[in-house]
This record gives structure tokens, C-alpha cells and sequence, in this order.
């Protein structure tokens, strides 16, 4: 099912489609975004989005988010890193059963 199928099939889903250009100059992932063909939502803005099978974040989101992190500063930028080590080990420490 190509893309444009999609869009001619279903109009009123409002879905940011994955850019596939072999000669881009973005490295993906970048952020919670990866390129691909699943139908995801995007946990920051709520907007669907076709990505990768682990994609949460759409890729304007994901870039904004990149370019907030990165305009941080370094000690800044290491506090979060931190912080979201901590938030990782507290999550597996209380034997989480999905």
C-alpha cells in the first residue's frame, strides 16, 4: 500500500508521513524519531505519524526536542542524562510486569 493510497483512501486522519530521500543529510534516529511504515502517535504533540515500530515522537517534535537539549549547557546537558539514568533504574528495580 503506497503512501499516496493512503492519503487518497483516508483524508480525514491528519498524519505527518516518514520522509524516505537516499540522499539526506539527517542521521536518524534523532530523538524518539525514526523513519519507517507503522502508524504511530506522537507522545508529545498527540499527532499520528508513520515511523519506526519504536517511534515515539514525530519528527518535528524529535527535532524540536533535539535542538532544546542540544542548546543547553554541558553541565545541564549531564544533569538530564542523569536524572533519566535514575528515572531507568528506578523503573527496573520495582520488577515491572507488562
Amino acid at each position: 500500500m503506497t503512501v499516496e493510497y493512503i492519503i487518497k483512501r483516508r483524508p480525514k486522519y491528519k498524519i505527518e508521513y516518514a520522509k524516505y530521500h537516499p540522499m539526506t543529510d539527517k542521521k536518524y534516529p534523532i530523538g524518539g524519531y525514526a523513519p519507517g511504515s507503522y502508524q504511530c502517535k506522537c507522545t508529545t504533540c498527540g499527532g499520528g505519524f508513520f515511523g519506526d515500530k519504536r517511534a515515539v515522537q514525530c519528527e518535528p517534535c524529535a527535532t524540536a526536542a533535539k535542538a532544546k537539549f542540544d542548546a543547553l549547557s554541558p553541565e545541564e546537558q549531564a544533569e538530564v542524562e542523569r536524572r533519566n539514568i535514575e528515572a531507568y533504574k528506578l523503573f527496573i528495580s520495582q520488577n515491572f510486569i507488562p
